[in-house]
Formats: C-alpha cells, sequence, structure tokens
C-alpha cells in the first residue's frame, strides 16, 4: 500500500467517487453502528460462551471471581502495578515502539515502521492485558488512556477496514500479498481485544473498528480467492472472529472461521508468492486438514492457536468431525508431546513439538 499523508486522506475522502454528501455517508455510517450495536450480546466473560450451546462449562463474568490473598493475589498485584505499566511504557515509547506504528500510520507521526510483522497483535494484546485490570479494580484512568489509543488507531484504519501498519507505512508492501506479514494474527487480537473492550465499557469505538475490519476480511475472503488460501496460519482470527460473532450475534464472523478452518490441508505444499521467506508444510499446520489430522506437529504456538479457534466454533456447530479430530489432537499433545518440564515445545527457548 503507497503511503500517504493524513492531509492527503482527508482531500481523497472528499473527492470520493462515491455520490453522496458527507452529511450522507455519515448517516449511513452511524446507521449501520446502531444497527448492530442494539443487538449486542451483554455477557462479559473473557471467553462469552453463556450462549454457546456445545458449550458444558460456561464463563463467568470478569471480575466476578478475584484472587483476595495468597500466590495469585500477590501474582495479580504485580500485574497491576509493575508489569502491565511497565509494558505500556516500552509499547507506547520509542523502544517499543507500538504505539508510533499505530501514530504513523495514522498519519499523526512522522516515521518508519519498526518491529516484527506482529507487534500491532501484540500491542492489542497489552490493551486487551490492561481491560482485564481494569475489570477488577476500576480505575477510569485505564479507560481514559485505552481510549486515547483507540481513537489513533480508528485514524490509521483504512476506508476499506484494513488495518495492519506494515503495509499502511511502508511503500513496498501491499496488503495480503505474503503470509509472513501476520496480517491475519494482527487481525485477529485486533477482535479479540475489542470484544473485551466492550464487555468491561459498554463502549463500541473499538469494535467499531473490528466489525469494520471484520467485515473488511469477509468481502475479500470469502470468496475463496485462490490467491488467499493460505494465508490462515497464525490462527488467531479463528478465535477473534468467534469472539466477535458472540458479541454482535453477525453469523458471517462464524461462517468466516469455519472457513479458515477448511482451508487447511486442501492445496499442493511448495512456495509461491504468498508464502515466501516462512515455512511451509508441517511447521504451519497445513499439510493434513485439520477433521483428518492425528499428529500435533510443527510451531506449537501456532498449531495451540489453530486448535483453540476450532474448539471455539465447535462450541457454536456441534460438529462431530471437528470434536473428534480436537480429541486425537489433546491426546497427542498431553500423552506423547509433552516433555519433563511441563511444556509441548521440544526445547524450552525453541517453540516446537517435541517428536
Amino acid at each position: 500500500m503507497k503511503r500517504i499523508t493524513f492531509s492527503i486522506c482527508i482531500l481523497l475522502t472528499m473527492l470520493s467517487c462515491k455520490q453522496s454528501t458527507p452529511e450522507q455517508s455519515l448517516n449511513e455510517d452511524t446507521t449501520k453502528t446502531r444497527d448492530y450495536a442494539a443487538s449486542l450480546d451483554t455477557g462479559k466473560g473473557v471467553i462469552n460462551n453463556t450462549n454457546s450451546p456445545h458449550v458444558k462449562l460456561k464463563s463467568i463474568d470478569i471480575g466476578d471471581c478475584r484472587w483476595t490473598e495468597g500466590f495469585w493475589a500477590e501474582k495479580w498485584k504485580v500485574a497491576e502495578e509493575t508489569m502491565i505499566p511497565h509494558m505500556g511504557e516500552i509499547l507506547k515509547g520509542d523502544i517499543g515502539h507500538g504505539y508510533n506504528n499505530f501514530k504513523i500510520a495514522a498519519g499523526l507521526k512522522e516515521g518508519e515502521h519498526k518491529g516484527f510483522w506482529w507487534h500491532d497483535g501484540d500491542f492489542y494484546k497489552w490493551m486487551e492485558a490492561k481491560m482485564y485490570i481494569y475489570g477488577v479494580n476500576k480505575d477510569e484512568k485505564i479507560v481514559e488512556e485505552i481510549d486515547e489509543i483507540i481513537d489513533v488507531i480508528a485514524q490509521a484504519q483504512q476506508a476499506d477496514g484494513y488495518l495492519s501498519t506494515p503495509a499502511i507505512i511502508r511503500e513496498d508492501i501491499e496488503p495480503f500479498t505474503n503470509r509472513k506479514y501476520h496480517e491475519l494474527y494482527n487481525s485477529g487480537h485486533l477482535m479479540t481485544s475489542a470484544c473485551i473492550h466492550y464487555r468491561l465499557t459498554g463502549k463500541t469505538n473499538f469494535l467499531d473498528i473490528a466489525v469494520k475490519h471484520a467485515d473488511y476480511l469477509y468481502k475479500i475472503f470469502s470468496p475463496k480467492p485462490d490467491h488467499l488460501k493460505r494465508f490462515g496460519f497464525n490462527q488467531t482470527q479463528i478465535m477473534g472472529l468467534v469472539e466477535l460473532y458472540r458479541t454482535t450475534k453477525d453469523k458471517r464472523y462464524l461462517e468466516l472461521a469455519e472457513q479458515f478452518i477448511n482451508m487447511r490441508g486442501t492445496y499442493k505444499i511448495e512456495d509461491d508468492e504468498t508464502t515466501l521467506g516462512y515455512p511451509i508444510g508441517d511447521m504451519v499446520q497445513e499439510r493434513v486438514p485439520l477433521r483428518e489430522e492425528t499428529e500435533s506437529v510443527g510451531h506449537a504456538v501456532l498449531a495451540l492457536y489453530f486448535y483453540a479457534g476450532a474448539a471455539d466454533v465447535y462450541a457454536e456447530t456441534g460438529e462431530k468431525e471437528l470434536i473428534d479430530a480436537l480429541e486425537r489432537l489433546w491426546d497427542n499433545v498431553t500423552n506423547k508431546k509433552n516433555v519433563h518440564y511441563g511444556s509441548h515445545w521440544s526445547n524450552p527457548l525453541w517453540p516446537f513439538f517435541s517428536s
């Protein structure tokens, strides 16, 4: 995506080829937001499975249970007072550069993209963690801080709903040209974080961004274009789409989540222009369709995101083939892939399943 300045963005919006006045466009956007906001679910669980028909153990609301003393109460206090604030200082500063990326993408700051391709997603995870702290201590300064960030993210989001800062900032990257840029990983954490923000505040400012982005994903992925068939490899978007479905009750998001599962293992395993620069095959769980899989292989983080997303989809659909596959994989992971220090990784510093 070619970089454009904030002022040019404003000009292009004013000169849009859509034959509608700014007032008409504003009314249309407001109506759309009001339409989905009217049907939002009121559940406040971390995983909002209150109405999931195939779940036996339901999530309680955030803040309904808390540690008041002992080991975990102490760890919570460390997270509240030290860990998460320190992470914020880094991510919002020049060293972490996570917030800077959004400011640059929004045209509010000069500079270049810095950090890993998945930096946006990790920034959303910090925002989500911040909201969990708010869910217990109810410190309104947290909401004020997060809402200020949300305003910048909204300005960084493109008119069509696309939102991943590397491709917005850099002139040599176009959206969804290579999966190594981790766009769907960023998408998944965006949607999840936005759902948590809504559940704890009742505000839709972050959810509006997530809905606009999910609509964009549905538009480009639901036709199943050949070029995009291999993009769902770091599968946080499955979990994010299901949470967004649970929150908005828009079935398109659940359909798209299931589509990402269905696409895996349906193509020839070879490098193409969308995979260059990143491993293929078992490493990213794309060789065998999930419903036929018998062994957990490759990158453990990618796999467990995938399995967790599939479990979310099963919770809504009740598909037997899906839960049967997950049961097989659970058995394989817990009985054959665990090592003596309790991890699924073959090495404490290397995130791959042991053999």
